[in-house]
């Protein structure tokens, strides 16, 4: 699958090993690819999805 087509996944997670795990299954998904992998801190995440055009996003509260 091209790169445009596949499902893009944004990653905000304050542990970084809860990251590293999703990155590596998701890396193994030839339909799925991430577009963005962050901490969890305490700057402002307003615009992250809307600039980077994601389908799907996993945060912890």
């Amino acid at each position: 699958m091209s790169q445009s087509a596949a499902i893009r996944v944004l990653i905000v997670d304050d542990h970084a090993i809860v990251r590293q795990g999703l990155v590596a299954m998701i890396e193994n998904e030839p339909d799925m690819t991430v577009v963005v992998n962050q901490a969890m801190d305490r700057k402002p995440l307003t615009n992250i999805g809307t600039t980077t055009r994601c389908h799907l996003d996993s945060q912890s509260s």
